[in-house]
């Protein structure tokens, strides 16, 4: 599935990269309330559940 991902490109020459992280990640993992609403999240319009930025710490 990376290779289609890889393969992509446009014709003002954007190219991408893809990686697999095949970490096994516990779940169910909580942080209280206030502070996730510290963590810095622009939601889009076009569903914003999906779509949202975090930018770096």
């Amino acid at each position: 599935m990376t290779n289609y991902i890889q393969a992509t490109t446009t014709k003002t020459g954007l190219t991408v990269t893809a990686l697999v992280n095949e970490r096994t990640y516990a779940i169910g993992k909580k942080i209280p309330d206030d502070l996730f609403n510290q963590i810095p999240i622009s939601n889009y319009s076009e569903l914003p559940a999906w779509n949202y930025t975090i930018p770096p710490g």
